[in-house]
């Protein structure tokens, strides 16, 4: 029987990074796990994805099953061989010689200058790959190719070919559709005959995109493309992270330039750590990206009153807050999450809802206005909201469980419940006066606890 593939059984990509993988797993995990399913296959099924896991999760292990996986794959990820072009019959090598001579001449005169100075150009160090004739002609009905290979809504596109390549190619920003803003995954398609194929995809990426920061380049010099995008997003911080995906080792690098909580507000750069030079030579050429883009400098002058701000201002407030007094600031109308709603919770009073990658907000039905709840920075979100009629419960991912008194404006942090750790808490659930809270780290765990417990003023045998 044939093994089956790691990749499949998590149902994720090849390319995936880590905390896709996790996520899956985890998500997997819930549906199969033999607490929460009873049938036979379960048993089975929860097998095969923690094996898979336990390879996927450690760097070493993936790297040493992806080279086996190439090695036993007759070709890659969605290409076929192009079709076998058919017989032509060919010239003399003599009637050419005449022809081609003209077209030189030709060239030579309509372009206006000499052979030497046109191959003798210094390349520059960041170099967008020109564009042929064929390729101008082609970015004018790009969309419409890419639109056909993917559906969807098709944001932009930019053509260009490798220098050792036969094949034209181009790199694509896709969205589900026109009414989705907030979710993108940027393509590789190349051409095969008259057929355009799909052989590089990004994963989800969640945020508005820059288009300043969508273009090809060389950064190696190898004549190989390499692809930068930019994710505008929201948080402790707003700010935006630029990609650059480099074929020619299968990674993805990332600088992240963001504007810190912090008065006076400042740009701060992170970058994923370098493992050799020439990983450093793509950062040092994403930082390059940043700053011609004009993402890098003195950050703009905000006001924080307004709601665009709202995450800076509660931080300034409130600093990073997990347990007492909330102090809050009211914004007209409702909260627009800047990228996907993670949860949401409603009650008599209030619309509750965890932003993606953001903040918790209320929203005060009666006078139309919204203010911030609790935020744990761009990577410390809320995964699931619960409301019961005093309290908001936040599950948040680092932090443990959040209790919000939504009369007083207090907040109260459970880090663990009778000595068990909370952290990256997937969902709560209320289950006839007990609180429900699947969380994980390692491993899925699930805890029943007595709700008359956590809803004491101050509670007690929980922490």
């Amino acid at each position: 029987m044939e093994k089956k593939d790691h990749y499949e059984i998590l149902q994720v990509s090849p390319n995936a990074e880590p905390e896709v993988i996790a996520a899956a797993y985890r998500r997997l995990a819930r549906k199969y796990h033999p607490d929460v399913n009873k049938s036979p296959e379960a048993g089975k099924r929860m097998k095969e994805i923690n094996a898979a896991y336990d390879v996927l999760r450690d760097p070493a292990k993936r790297a040493s099953y992806d080279r086996l996986r190439e090695r036993m794959s007759a070709q890659p990820r969605y290409r076929r061989e192009a079709p076998p072009e058919p017989e032509r019959r060919r010239l003399p090598k003599k009637a050419l010689i005449i022809p081609i001579a003209l077209l030189i001449i030709l060239w030579v005169y309509a372009n206006g200058a000499s052979i030497t100075e046109h191959f003798t150009a210094t390349p520059q160090p960041t170099l967008t790959l020109p564009l042929s004739e064929y390729e101008a002609e082609l970015s004018d009905k790009a969309k419409s190719i890419a639109f056909s290979v993917l559906g969807g809504a098709i944001v932009e596109v930019v053509p260009y070919r490798d220098r050792d390549n036969p094949h034209q190619l181009m790199a694509v920003m896709r969205k589900p559709s026109d009414r989705d803003e907030f979710s993108h995954r940027i393509f590789i398609l190349e051409q095969f005959g008259s057929a355009w194929r799909v052989v590089w995809e990004s994963e989800e990426l969640f945020g508005t995109p820059d288009l300043r920061v969508f273009k090809v380049h060389d950064v190696d010099r190898d004549g190989v493309g390499e692809i930068s995008f930019g994710i505008v997003f929201g948080g402790s911080g707003i700010g935006e992270t630029v990609y650059l995906y480099v074929p020619s080792d299968k990674r993805t690098y990332w600088v992240s330039i963001v504007l810190t909580s912090s008065i006076p507000l400042a740009n701060k750069i992170e970058t994923m750590e370098p493992e050799s030079p020439a990983d450093q030579l793509y950062l040092d050429a994403l930082e390059s990206i940043c700053d011609k883009a004009g993402l890098v400098g003195p950050p703009p002058e905000i006001d924080l009153d307004d709601p665009q701000y709202a995450v800076l201002r509660w931080h300034k407030e409130n600093g990073e807050l997990l347990h007492g007094q909330v102090e809050i600031h009211l914004y007209e109308g409702p909260r627009e999450c800047g990228g996907s709603i993670a949860a949401q919770a409603e009650d008599n009073h209030y619309v509750w809802t965890s932003c993606f990658k953001d903040a918790v907000y209320g929203y005060m039905k009666s006078e139309d206005k919204h203010f911030v709840v609790w935020s744990g920075g761009t990577y410390g979100w809320a995964p699931s909201l619960l409301v019961t009629d005093r309290y908001l419960w936040i599950g948040t991912r680092f932090d443990g469980l959040l209790r919000f008194d939504k009369e007083k404006y207090f907040l109260w942090q459970f880090k663990t419940i009778f000595g068990k750790e909370l952290t990256d808490i997937h969902s709560l659930e209320l289950d006839e006066g007990y609180l429900v809270i699947e969380h994980s780290w390692p491993e899925i765990h699930i805890e029943h606890v007595e709700m008359e417990l956590l809803e004491e003023e101050t509670p007690s045998g929980v922490d």
